[in-house]
């Protein structure tokens, strides 16, 4: 079997909460594989720890605990120079592509700039991933003269000026408006075709990462809940969560019957996550065992896995309640009933 490029293991992130006291449990204990060549897409609602995973996984900073292997090679273990040579196997593109762009320079520098970091200044190699994004003469230009697309495409030059193995998209596109999304998506899909490249495809739209991605990571309160192909998990999902952001997702016919709610209310807080499962305070199928017993990660079909006591594919347990409140209320930890 082909060796995987990024294994994530345990990984756990967490901050001082400011003001308040108590620590923000922003990812915990999350695991997942990236393919040589794979779209791995991870989805969940904002405030899910989707940005502070992708952060975690680059050092910056480093995760609290848990392991980070590419290619093999421990990131968590690496200080120095040994990490930084590392890293430039794997870049970020981010959410802002003006936010991103120093707007004081021209084009080529900016797209230049980690060939310099790295001693490795090549005008030729600048000029050639620029014209890889379709953007051949752009360099004198400065970010203030470029339109949103082509800005983020000057972002993505200059993370494949390095030659990545790997390119995360942190809501990569979700500035956008949807033309121009849909370009920006399949210049990344040519260049995976082209150069060979994997991808984690950070997004909290489903209907976007339905498109790019070979495997779908649904993200919820900081944990995993549900991984699968991308097919699977759109044509059968197992978890109430990712079955509600996909029913959330607006149909293009307006004469098709809405999908009917069946989530309400706001994620809980970081801060204070409930105990057992961390959705069982807005799951129409939460009973007892959910409060009392954290769900653990089980394959349940071919590389289609879920944390859920009762997933979809199960009919509610007996002891299920019909609102999820009533969970909450049946568990005395102090701190549960937040969100």
């Amino acid at each position: 079997m082909t060796e995987t490029l990024l294994s994530v293991r345990d990984l756990v992130q967490e901050f001082p909460a400011r003001g308040r006291g108590g620590t923000v449990h922003a990812v915990s204990g999350v695991s997942f594989d990236v393919w040589p060549g794979e779209t791995l897409g991870i989805v969940g609602e904002t405030g899910s720890g989707k940005s502070t995973l992708a952060r975690s996984i680059l050092m910056a900073p480093r995760p609290k605990s848990g392991r980070v292997l590419l290619r093999g090679s421990d990131l968590t273990r690496l200080r120095g120079r040994a990490l930084a040579q590392a890293r430039r196997h794997i870049q970020m593109v981010f959410q802002d592509p003006f936010g991103s762009l120093d707007p004081k320079w021209r084009v080529h520098d900016i797209v230049a700039e980690p060939l310099v970091a790295f001693r490795a200044y090549d005008r030729h190699r600048v000029d050639e991933v620029l014209e890889l994004v379709g953007l051949p003469g752009y360099g004198a230009r400065r970010p203030r003269e470029l339109s949103g697309g082509q800005a983020q495409r000057v972002a993505i030059a200059r993370a494949l000026a390095l030659s990545p193995a790997l390119i995360i998209g942190d809501e990569a596109v979700s500035s956008l408006d949807v033309l121009i999304q849909a370009q920006v998506l399949s210049l990344f899909e040519r260049l995976r075709t082209e150069l060979g490249l994997s991808y984690l495809f950070i997004a909290h739209d489903l209907a976007l990462v339905k498109r790019v991605s070979d495997r779908v990571a649904v993200m919820y309160l900081g944990k995993l809940c549900e991984v699968g192909p991308g097919e699977s998990i759109y044509r059968a999902p197992l978890h109430p969560y990712t079955k509600a952001l996909l029913d959330a997702i607006p149909s293009p016919d307006p004469a098709a019957p809405r999908a009917r709610a069946t989530i309400s209310g706001e994620p809980p807080s970081p801060v204070s996550p409930p105990s057992g499962c961390r959705f069982r305070t807005r799951c129409p199928r939460a009973a007892q065992r959910c409060a009392a017993e954290e769900p653990l990660m089980r394959e349940l079909s071919s590389g289609h896995s879920v944390a859920c006591h009762f997933p979809l594919t199960m009919p509610p347990a007996a002891s299920a309640v019909p609102a999820a409140s009533r969970a909450v209320r049946s568990v005395g930890k102090s701190g549960d009933t937040t969100g």
